[in-house]
Formats: structure tokens, sequence, C-alpha cells
């Protein structure tokens, strides 16, 4: 028995896989996949087992923490939220279907966009640097570094969205 794991712009065959090619998507903005339990031909199974659904490419991913749930007929929909933004505005994503009794499945490498959300100014200075995605400590990581009274220093602006990943396009 296998998984199987469609993304949009894909679509399952009975027999042979699936067919098409993965839709780019844009972080912080949700999408479906559907998780199929399998023959070893990719025929569907009739069946109501449990799946757990996750992103492994996705450190601070907000799914909730168990994103499983039973398969109807052997197919479930899952929502999938990237949002870790992608360092240069562009980044690829897996997505992972585990099932007791099933061999794992791992889409291929599919890319995530940045959002053009804007929502926030995040101001780094010394010291800190950004964490895009890491809202628990305002996508920074670092410890700010004294300064001297009266010594300039350069402080960043970045444009974020509101997982403080950098906006780098305005549409």
């Amino acid at each position: 028995k296998k998984l199987q794991v469609i993304l949009p712009g894909e679509t399952a065959v009975d027999g042979s896989g699936k067919t098409g090619t993965p839709l780019t998507q844009t972080v912080v903005s949700s999408f479906t996949v559907t998780v199929r339990a399998t023959d070893e031909w990719w025929n569907i199974l009739d069946v109501n087992d449990s799946v757990t659904v996750t992103t492994p490419d996705d450190p601070y991913n907000s799914d909730p923490p168990a994103n499983s749930d039973n398969l109807v007929s052997g197919s479930k929909e899952f929502v999938i939220w990237p949002d870790t933004g992608p360092c240069f505005a562009i980044s690829t994503y897996t997505v992972r279907a585990t099932a007791g009794g099933y061999t794992t499945y791992t889409t291929d490498e599919f890319t995530v966009v940045s959002s053009t959300n804007t929502a926030k100014l995040q101001v780094l200075v010394p010291g800190e640097t950004a964490q895009e995605g890491d809202v628990a400590n305002d996508g920074k990581t670092g410890s700010v570094t004294n300064r001297t009274a009266g010594i300039q220093f350069y402080v960043t602006v970045n444009l974020t969205d509101p997982y403080w990943n950098k906006v780098t396009s305005l549409g």
C-alpha cells in the first residue's frame, strides 16, 4: 500500500500515478492537497485510515501540530499554509504524507514565491538578522549590540508580510 499526494495543477491517474505540473504557490496563502491511499499501481483503495500531512521544508509552519485526519473512501483533502518566506523571493517546498502500514510519500519540490501582501516594517539594528516566517520572534534572530553615542551605525528596514517574510515585489 502506498500514499500519494496530489498538488494543485496535478491530476491523479489510477493505474499510472498522476499527470500535470504543480502550480506555483504564494507564501502565507493556503492551498489544498489531496492525499490518496493506493495499491502498488496507484489505484485508489476504499479505506478510511488515518493520515498525517507535514511540510518538512517550512520550519515555522503554523499548521495544527497534528495535521491528521481519516481518509474517506481512500482520499482526503488537506489545507497547507506555507509560512516561511522564500529567500530571494523564490523557494521550494515539499509535502509529506505518512500513515501506519503505508509507504511514506513526499512530493517533488514545487515553487513558493513571496507574498505581495505588505503589512509591516521590520527594523534590524546591528546584531540582528532577519528570520523570515519566525512570528514568535518578530521575524528576527540575534541580540542587539551596544553602540556608542555620537557614532553612526546602520539599520536595515524591510517591508514584510504579516509573517515577517520580506516583500520583494509589489505586484
